[in-house]
């Protein structure tokens, strides 16, 4: 079954599983403590401001083994950028989304160094240290630009140019360091010094290793000259890894010692397995890569976390359906020794190479993915980037139309449909004074923070009962937007904007 025919077999099941009766509402009001989204609903953080601005950053393993991984990424990156900009994915000459108007891409390594401590092929020091790549990594690559950010207006800029340099850039080399940082590396990439007030409430910029192992005692790397401006406060953000390991974002630099009682009879390449549990101290937990990436949006669905990784091509579909617990439970994702004891058995091979489970990084989608950041995983050793690219194109470009939906929802005879539209603030800041809103309930985020349920009134589609939203499967906006077929949610004419530092949620019964 090809891509576009399992999105769209996903999608017809998941609408005709849509009642048309009952109302969430109605069983949480005036609750303390609700639950966000109880089983039983389909719930959706939902962007009412759309965008055409995209943050995209490349993180690309320049370990040894990927020489022909990076060609590949390469090879994909005109057509990617083309759709992108155009808004035409099927090659038709029309758009099928609301193509990004502005584009930034930067491109970092796995590669964050040995420390003090050092180990073959990571040498002292930090690496390449989250920094955005402004040259290539290969012999006889492009000269140096200025920045590592790579900025693309459609009205200013050629595309042809834009593309050259950035794919020139993508050629990372292959003399990384062999402990891949692939969530470390761009958090310290897109980590700023202080919070900034378009982030989520309460976010607050993690700290990194120092030289000299201070787990706290370094800056992000999001103001270094290179990284300067990459990150915008209304754009999609999205983090794309390219690699065939799993993650070793490191602790301690104990782990890379080779004189350590603890550590001396685990051989390098199995320790980042055998020491992953962040409890032992090694390695950071998952947490944190959620709290850095996703806390940077206001609106959690605005964070796009990608990986072409070493995921069984035939777990695709499960990831694909947000099933990641079935790709985790695969037999060749468990970490397994090889028989000679010093690296760990393949999750899947290609033409080039083999992969070995990328378990931290698929614990790192779905949790971002239950926080309502928008997640899409591929495998690498599928024949060609293709269906990987387009993926990531699909989920771009749902992020991108904001309010534009993924499925029809079922209609009754006044037009409306059986969900609630919240906008979930903190407490401090009141709803029921805004004309349209009420404050509903009150619930704790992913975060356990507490936050008001502040409920849109649901209006029928003719728009003429007030201030609220209502479903729209058939405005000439709509199918300028969304594309035809695809709905959207739209507030009445004269209804506010939701606030800076809120988050829109649709809650729908099963």
């Amino acid at each position: 079954m090809s891509i576009r025919l399992l999105v769209a077999a996903l999608l017809t099941l998941a609408a005709a599983s849509l009642g048309a009766s009952g109302c969430y509402l109605a069983h949480q009001r005036e609750a303390p403590s609700a639950p966000a989204c109880p089983p039983g609903y389909w719930c959706r953080p939902i962007a009412i401001r759309a965008t055409d601005s995209v943050d995209l950053l490349f993180v690309i393993d320049n370990s040894s083994s990927m020489t022909e991984e990076q060609a590949s990424l390469v090879r994909e990156l005109p057509r990617f950028v083309r759709i992108l900009t155009t808004g035409d994915r099927d090659g038709d000459g029309g758009a099928d989304f609301t193509p990004v108007g502005s584009l930034h891409v930067g491109v970092v390594t796995t590669d964050l160094g040995g420390g003090p401590v050092g180990a073959p092929t990571c040498p002292i020091g930090f690496g390449d240290d989250g920094i955005m790549r402004s040259a290539s990594g290969v012999a006889g690559g492009c000269p140096a630009f200025p920045s590592g950010v790579f900025d693309f207006r459609a009205d200013r800029d050629d595309i042809d140019t834009f593309v050259a340099n950035v794919g020139c850039v993508a050629l990372v080399g292959t003399r990384g360091c062999g402990f891949e940082q692939q969530l470390e590396a761009p958090l310290k990439a897109i980590t700023p010094w202080h919070a900034p007030s378009w982030a989520a409430a309460g976010y607050e910029p993690p700290r990194f290793l120092s030289l000299e192992g201070d787990p706290e005692g370094s800056p992000g790397s999001s103001d270094a000259p290179a990284n300067r401006g990459f990150v915008r406060p209304d754009s999609v953000l999205a983090v794309v890894l390219v690699t065939d390991e799993d993650d070793c974002s490191v602790a301690d630099y104990r782990l890379f010692s080779r004189d350590d009682p603890e550590l001396d009879s685990v051989p390098l390449n199995l320790r980042c397995d055998a020491f992953g549990d962040p409890e032992r101290g090694f390695l950071r937990p998952i947490q944190r890569y959620v709290d850095g990436f996703v806390g940077l949006r206001a609106d959690p669905s605005r964070f796009v976390f990608a990986a072409i990784t070493g995921i069984p091509p035939d777990t695709e579909e499960a990831a694909l359906r947000g099933d990641y617990q079935a790709v985790l439970d695969a037999p060749s994702m468990q970490p397994v020794p090889d028989a000679a004891g010093v690296a760990l058995e393949p999750s899947c091979s290609y033409s080039d190479g083999v992969a070995t489970p990328p378990v931290r990084i698929v614990e790192a989608a779905r949790a971002m993915a239950e926080r309502g950041a928008t997640v899409s995983l591929s495998s690498i050793c599928s024949p060609t980037f293709l269906p990987a690219v387009d993926r990531l194109v699909d989920r771009l470009a749902a992020t991108l139309l904001g309010a534009c939906l993924p499925m029809p929802l079922a209609q009754d005879e006044d037009g409306l449909v059986d969900c609630e539209l919240f906008e979930l603030t903190p407490p401090s800041r009141s709803c029921g004074s805004v004309e349209g809103r009420a404050f509903d309930h009150s619930e704790r985020d992913a975060r356990g923070d507490v936050v008001s349920a502040c409920r849109i009134e649901q209006r029928d589609p003719t728009r003429s009962a007030g201030p609220g939203w209502y479903y729209d499967d058939a405005s000439v906006e709509a199918r300028e937007t969304c594309g035809a077929g695809t709905p959207r949610v739209a507030l009445t004419d004269g209804t506010p904007l939701p606030p800076p530092g809120t988050r829109t949620e649709l809650r729908c019964r099963l």
